[in-house]
């Protein structure tokens, strides 16, 4: 039988186990090919380490509070800006009971409702699509891609709502190098300034003109979004599952 003892070692080679541990920077500039400045930068953000209580992964409630309290609040990102390259070209964005509807303008701009109907709170759009108007799928109000009531059926029997006076509730949106955020606050401050430092630390790389998509994929968790969302911001992993 081959000797199959050497598929079982660690990833890690040995001598990486040995001597005084590098940082990121040295091992960065001990590279042959000096990487972008971008990732030469050191920031004096220092975390904390206090421990994280588990019922903020396990508690229902603690699920609920974010709902209330933080998804309302926050800008998200949403979708992306070649994915809606033309006018009337939709996309929906569900997040924690919140949903949007994000749709490219004639102008090339974008905007964003509440993907609610007004009359009945029917969701107005289920799928990503080009669409000329948005038509409740209930009661057939129609609105413009701006948002702008088109249409009321059977008018006289609703007194009480006049076209003007009818549009859909916007939502923020923003973009900030082709990636697409909203936000359900109407007075949320600016993406810029919610990115902060973000938006200079990345400067040097230009997505809005680069695509490339090999696969989209998309997977529903048993798990709690921070869970799932924990495994995928650290890199600690990397040397333990996978092979170098």
């Amino acid at each position: 039988m081959d000797d199959i003892t050497k598929f079982l070692e660690p990833a890690i080679p040995e001598h990486h186990l040995d001597g005084p541990p590098l940082d990121a920077q040295e091992i960065l500039r001990a590279d042959p090919i000096l990487p972008p400045q971008t990732l030469l930068e050191t920031s004096d953000y220092v975390p904390a380490h206090k421990p994280i209580a588990i019922s903020r992964y396990t508690k229902r409630e603690f699920h609920d509070l974010e709902a209330e309290k933080m998804w309302g609040r926050v800008w998200q990102y949403a979708s992306w800006t070649f994915d809606i390259p033309n006018p009337g070209d939709s996309t929906v964005y569900d997040n924690a009971g919140y949903s949007a509807v994000i749709v490219r303008q004639k102008d090339g701009s974008l905007k964003a409702f509440e993907n609610s109907c007004p009359h009945r709170g029917r969701k107005l759009c289920t799928e990503d699509a080009n669409i000329k108007q948005i038509r409740c799928p209930y009661h057939a109000f129609v609105w413009g891609i701006d948002g702008d009531c088109r249409w009321i059926p059977a008018a006289w029997d609703f007194p009480q709502f006049d076209r003007e006076n009818l549009p859909l509730r916007e939502v923020k949106v923003d973009t900030w190098n082709g990636f697409i955020f909203v936000n359900f606050d109407p007075d949320a401050k600016p993406l810029a300034d919610y990115l902060g430092k973000m938006v200079d630390q990345w400067k040097g790389w230009d997505f809005t003109k680069t695509r490339y998509r090999a696969v989209t994929a998309g997977k529903a968790c048993d798990a709690n979004w921070k869970a799932v969302l924990d495994a995928f911001i650290e890199t600690l992993h990397v040397t333990g599952t996978s092979k170098v």
